[in-house]
């Protein structure tokens, strides 16, 4: 009977994704400030928005426009969804606006303009800032938060420091097409 009942919880487990809906995340590197940036799509994975200072400094502002999208068939329209940081080891400030969204159906994509500002700190030997965030969404919604967008801040004195910092970040997978810089 305990056997029974095990397998039937790893086979409803293994069911929950198939009936969630997803957020998909695009950002237009186009949108990002300070130019250059450089977004890399992981296709149903993490977002990440990589931008190229010259220097790292108290106060700096780094933005993009994030747009949202949800996927899915049992997805219990409109959702309103807000944020949450999953990593931020040195207290980048990261604001949303608007800070709440409602996905009113599953094509119109909605967009809040993302934020981040460097805290008051030395940044004279910080090479590297990273922060993540993704969607908080509410129970019963039927809508996974997926992966997330991952700010990638590169403190690089030449393109080619900055290239060699944006390799060890994406590694040799990514295919071309999911960069895009502007």
């Amino acid at each position: 009977m305990k056997r029974k009942a095990f397998w039937l919880a790893i086979l409803v487990i293994l069911s929950l994704p198939v009936f969630a809906g997803r957020i998909v995340y695009t950002v237009d590197p186009s949108t990002a400030s300070p130019q250059p940036a450089t977004v890399v799509a992981g296709g149903e994975g993490e977002v990440k928005v990589i931008f190229n200072a010259s220097q790292l400094e108290s106060g700096m502002v780094f933005t993009f426009t994030l747009d949202l999208t949800a996927r899915g068939d049992n997805v219990a329209y409109p959702v309103t969804v807000g944020f949450k940081e999953k990593g931020n080891k040195k207290d980048l400030d990261i604001a949303f606006e608007p800070a709440e969204l409602t996905l009113g159906d599953g094509t119109t994509p909605v967009s809040t303009l993302v934020t981040v500002t460097l805290p008051e700190d030395d940044y004279t030997d910080v090479k590297k800032l990273k922060t993540k965030f993704k969607v908080d969404a509410p129970k019963g919604a039927h809508l996974g938060n997926s992966a997330g967008v991952k700010v990638i801040i590169i403190k690089a004195a030449t393109a080619q420091e900055f290239l060699e910092a944006v390799t060890e970040e994406i590694g040799d997978l990514v295919i071309p097409e999911q960069i895009e810089t502007k």
